[in-house]
């Protein structure tokens, strides 16, 4: 299923699953930002924590680094989001961190930032997938790819997620694209 099909059905932007936010002791990714376990068991210490967000090594690397940022709070996944601020800042801070840490380890790499959807997701709670690539091996750039083809997506960029979850401009509101997007009220209207 694409990304776009949860947008349509409401699963993303919509409305959410009741309890949503709160920590589950039966997830690992709550169990690692809770500090009770250590990434997969591995000798992979937390790169990144701070009250919304925790960055740390794959388990299982699909590229040359290959790195998480997952949220604090259990959210199931990106089709969980809705579209607004909160959801907004947290997805475009994921990012940003997952860009500064990839650009920490491998400087000179080309790099890719996604999500998976479900049902494709190994883990149920928001975690953006963050790589400095090639892919090793190669084969495993299918798994991280965006398809054309409807109905089968498991994969989705940090670009089209932020699209669907960035607020919505109201029409009194001009914006300078060249001022990194920075937004005031027009008092002329």
């Amino acid at each position: 299923m694409t990304l776009s099909w949860f947008f349509k059905r409401g699963m993303c932007g919509g409305q959410r699953k009741e309890p949503a936010r709160s920590y589950d002791a039966q997830c690992v990714f709550c169990r690692v930002a809770a500090g009770e376990e250590r990434p997969s068991g591995q000798d992979r210490n937390i790169l990144f924590k701070d009250g919304r967000m925790v960055a740390f090594k794959d388990r299982s690397p699909a590229a040359e680094v290959h790195l998480l940022v997952s949220s604090i709070a259990h959210i199931e996944s990106a089709v969980d989001l809705q579209r607004g601020e909160e959801d907004y800042k947290l997805a475009k801070d994921m990012l940003t961190l997952g860009q500064a840490l990839i650009s920490e380890a491998a400087p000179d790499a080309k790099t890719q930032f996604g999500f998976h959807i479900p049902p494709f997701n190994s883990v149920d709670h928001l975690h953006l997938h963050c790589f400095a690539l090639p892919f090793k091996p190669a084969w495993k750039q299918w798994k991280y790819t965006t398809l054309s083809i409807p109905g089968i997506n498991s994969y989705v960029s940090a670009d089209e997620v932020l699209e669907k979850l960035r607020p919505a401009v109201e029409a009194n509101t001009v914006c300078d694209v060249a001022a990194n997007n920075s937004c005031t009220a027009n008092a002329d209207q």
